[in-house]
């Protein structure tokens, strides 16, 4: 088996515009191809005149892994699943004139275009254009192993990243027994994962305890950050790993957590009124005074990092949020009036976390005290939208108890809210007079996979197929699927 391999796309019978030539190793006579989960089907069949016609259809389409081809019958039947998630199986007298072809895929193929700007993947066959990211980047139903994308996984089959597994069958990699055993299993709407921190929500300390995360983000690449407000640590976490490397220890509390495109982290030391660097260790050279002043912050609280650089920060005590161009002295008003609190479009009340979205110019500012988050656009007139909220505290489905995290999707600019003391994590869409409760629930504190207590603040994960929550009084850091 396995004993001939073709070199099928030579100009005669391959469109140019694929530019990538696939490689095809086949199998003697006898045999055919099943998937692991017999439930799954070809997601194509053809009748061909010959194995080399069935290549070429194969090679024209990018979720085409593995081809078969009955000679008797001419069928041809083209698999977006390789031997990781399938079996090659010999039938003998069945299908006597059958054989598998199976694309030869290496990390060569995906070395010079995986994560690199689109044009490089224009005519390629096994990445495309990422229209959020702008970058080459792997196509439905497979996943970056770190060497290629490869098809996603089946239930009950070992997975090692959030997008192992094959979501449109309602699968997600998880560690169901909190064994550190990651498998794709049946997902749960509601039903929150532990991440980071102890499974059975107690405080805890070294690698995999935390004692109260607050500050949440995740990286392109599925690195959650952690910021410990508690203890002053700085956690990070690679993809599916329970056990966090401390990468910065301050003597304060911390908040907002930002990681820019260089890798630099941003952690906001409320109390000490800084913005600590990782892993340069410096902190930026801004002024503490109170009142706040264009050249001065207070109480820093939300942090985030613009591709050119420029840093906004939300101000708690000073009631505002400012724009600090690289190497700045002072800064520019986004939202609010230094050092005055109120209610109107103009003003907030003690803000706290933020999100950018570069590409719709936004961005969204937790107004805590006036239990809403407002919407500024970037280089606009300062004036904010209520785009959550602003009903008055309370617990209805148009209103907010002391907000205190907010992520925004790219996609649909949809915003999640950590609802701290409504216990609840909210998504409101755009334009939308009420939210929907994507995680815990009204005014019900607890430690089960259900429940959040205290829930601080959100983050999506690339994909936006996830959302992670600091699970504050619980100690943990869970993720719910979208």
């Amino acid at each position: 088996m396995l004993a001939v391999i073709l070199f099928l796309l030579s100009s005669f019978c391959i469109d140019h515009t694929y530019q990538d030539r696939s490689i095809a190793q086949l199998t003697d006579f006898g045999y055919v191809f099943s998937p692991l989960d017999n439930t799954i089907t070809p997601f194509l069949q053809l009748t061909q005149k010959s194995i080399l016609r069935c290549h070429t259809e194969c090679n024209k389409r990018i979720s085409c892994r593995i081809f078969d081809f009955d000679q008797d019958t001419g069928n041809c039947q083209l698999w977006s699943d390789d031997l990781t998630t399938g079996m090659i199986s010999f039938v003998g007298s069945l299908k006597p004139r059958s054989k598998v072809g199976i694309i030869q895929i290496t990390s060569d193929i995906y070395r010079s275009i995986h994560d690199k700007s689109c044009d490089k993947c224009l005519y390629s066959r096994y990445e495309q254009c990422d229209p959020i990211l702008m970058t080459c980047q792997c196509p439905s139903k497979t996943f970056w192993n770190g060497n290629i994308c490869a098809p996603q996984r089946y239930t009950n089959q070992s997975c090692t990243t959030i997008d192992s597994c094959r979501g449109d069958l309602r699968l997600e990699c998880k560690d169901v027994d909190c064994n550190s055993i990651q498998k794709c299993s049946n997902q749960t709407n509601g039903s929150g994962v532990t991440v980071a921190g102890f499974c059975n929500a107690t405080v805890g300390s070294g690698p995999e305890g935390l004692s109260g995360p607050w500050g949440l983000y995740v990286t392109s690449n599925n690195t959650l950050y952690v910021n410990d407000y508690d203890t002053g640590r700085v956690q990070a976490y690679s993809s599916m790993s329970r056990s966090g490397i401390t990468i910065a220890k301050l003597s304060t509390v911390l908040d907002d957590i930002f990681v820019d495109t260089r890798g630099y982290v941003y952690i906001i030391a409320v109390n000490m009124g800084t913005i600590f660097i990782s892993p340069q260790n410096i902190t930026l050279p801004i002024s503490i005074t109170y009142p706040c002043t264009l050249s001065s912050i207070y109480k820093p609280y939300g942090i985030a990092v613009d591709k050119d650089g420029n840093i906004y920060i939300s101000d708690y005590m000073c009631h505002a949020v400012t724009k600090w161009a690289p190497n700045a002295t002072t800064s520019i008003i986004v939202g609010g009036q230094l050092n005055v609190a109120g209610s109107n479009s103009q003003l907030l009340n003690g803000p706290k976390f933020i999100a950018l979205d570069e590409i719709h110019s936004t961005l969204y500012v937790v107004d805590y005290n006036n239990h809403r988050v407002q919407k500024f656009i970037l280089g606009g007139n300062g004036i904010g939208i209520t785009v959550a909220g602003g009903n008055g505290l309370g617990t209805g489905l148009n209103q907010l108890n002391y907000p205190a995290g907010v992520c925004a999707s790219l996609k649909d600019q949809s915003i999640y809210i950590g609802d701290q003391n409504n216990h609840r994590v909210m998504k409101w869409k755009m334009n939308a007079t009420q939210g929907s409760i994507i995680a815990g629930s009204t005014g019900v504190s607890g430690s089960t996979a259900l429940l959040l207590n205290t829930p601080g603040d959100v983050a999506l994960d690339p994909s936006e197929a996830f959302i992670y929550v600091a699970d504050y009084a619980n100690h943990r850091v869970q993720r719910f699927l979208l």
